[in-house]
Parts: C-alpha cells; structure tokens; sequence
C-alpha cells in the first residue's frame, strides 16, 4: 500500500513538473510585472535562417531551418499559432538579419473578432517596442481621412519609455470610397503627427492588400523622421503592415 501511494506521488509530481514546463515566463516592461511569455528569434547562420523558439509541451529550444526569407515567412504564422493563449508573443531579431529578409517576414498572425472589432490574437513585442493592432468598424478618424469610416488602429510603443511619452505611434489606415465611387487610402499618425498621407482616390478598384508596400512605406519614413535608425524602422513598418493588412477588410 506505502509503494503504491509513493507512485502516486511521484506521479503527480511529475505531471505537475510537465504542467510548469510548458510555460516560460520573464520580466514584461510594459506591465512592470513577469508574465507569461512566448519568444521566437530570427537569425542567420551561415548560408540558412533559423526560427528559435521554446516548445509550448516542454523546456526544448525547437530550431527551424530555411533556405530563404520566403519559406520562413510561409511558417512563420504556424510558429505563433503555437503560442499558449495565456502568453505574450515576442519577436526578436539578430542584428545580421537585413532589410530585405524582414521585408519578405509579414507580421501576419491569427485574430480574434467580436461584432466590427477585432484585435490581434496577442500583441508583438520586437525588442523593447511593443505593437498591437485592432480593427475600428466605424470610428471617426482625423488629419486627411477626417470622416467616420472602417479602419485599422496600429499601436506602437517604446517599453523603455514610461507614461504616454512610451506612446510613438497611434496610427490609423482606413480605405473607403469617394462620392464618386473612387477608392480612397489615407493614414494618419494621431499620437505625434508622424504621417498625415491621403493621396488622390483612383477610379480603380483596390484591396488593401494591394496596397501593403505603400502602407509600410509610410510607417517606416514616419519612423525614420523620429530618428528612429532604417533597419529597427524597416523591422517594425514590416511588421505593423503584415498585421493592418491582416486585419483590415478585403475591400471597400
């Protein structure tokens, strides 16, 4: 009876000891608190692309390899999906990762809807700037938009920073048609004025989808005005367009 009452105990010392590893958790400046949190790094080695992350089931460092930017963006999504729902996802980048690589990563992930809004499964953490992203149904929007209109809200936030000088980006792309009948883009930036860029509406029908390279176009050059340097704003524009294009409607 003792012995069997010992394999109990050992056993479900054991479950719980799997319990705790499948979780991994660090220090969140953004909530000055530890939290449960889910990292995968991008890196070069050698001639390859790695993705490195921590095997949701246990503490195993899972590598994945990749000839090329393209296969990696292709499962790249498949990664994050893997995230527990309970974690932060955080997404790092090796200093030898170029401008054209993180041009080819979207920041595309799974998403999460109720009634006309929706929000990223989990908000992004790229070094010490934290992104999140929702879709407004309708919502006024200001600067050169300046109407009530469906549009895509784009938070950008530097961690290191405290209070709303953290606050570097509250962006806002919308696409809409004119009275015309033409459709319309604008973006405007409303927490520091960083891009207010509306160009002429086009009788030819658009996604915005199609207009994804424009999009992270304008967020880089608006963080690059903040002297923020072209690689980290190339990084975070890629990014924060993966997840606008993600969440914002096929069409107008």
């Amino acid at each position: 009876m003792l012995i069997k009452l010992l394999r109990l105990f050992v056993l479900f010392i054991l479950i719980a000891a799997c319990d705790w590893q499948a979780h991994v958790y660090a220090w969140d400046e953004e909530s000055r608190a530890i939290i449960e949190v889910y990292d995968v790094d991008i890196d070069r080695d050698g001639g390859q692309l790695t993705a490195s992350y921590h095997d949701p089931s246990g503490w195993d460092q899972l590598v994945r390899r990749y000839n090329n930017a393209e296969a990696l963006a292709q499962d790249l999504p498949q990664i994050l999906a893997q995230a527990p729902s309970s974690a932060k996802t955080r997404l790092f980048f090796g200093n030898n990762i170029s401008g054209e690589i993180l041009s080819a990563i979207q920041g595309s992930g799974s998403t999460v809807c109720e009634g006309d809004t929706c929000t990223s499964r989990q908000p992004l953490v790229v070094g010490h700037y934290y992104i999140s992203a929702r879709y407004d149904g309708g919502g006024y929007v200001s600067g050169c938009i300046s109407r009530n209109t469906p549009h895509v809200n784009a938070i950008l936030r530097d961690t290191n920073v405290g209070g709303s000088a953290g606050l570097l980006f509250d962006l806002h792309v919308a696409m809409w048609r004119d009275s015309h009948g033409n459709t319309c883009l604008g973006m405007y930036e409303s927490a520091r004025r960083a891009i207010n860029w509306c160009p002429p509406c086009t009788s030819v029908p658009r996604r915005m989808s199609e207009s994804a390279s424009a999009v992270r176009d304008g967020i880089r050059d608006g963080l690059m005005r903040m002297n923020i340097p072209l690689l980290t704003a190339t990084t975070l524009a890629t990014i924060m367009a993966g997840m606008i294009i993600v969440l914002a409607p096929a069409g107008v």
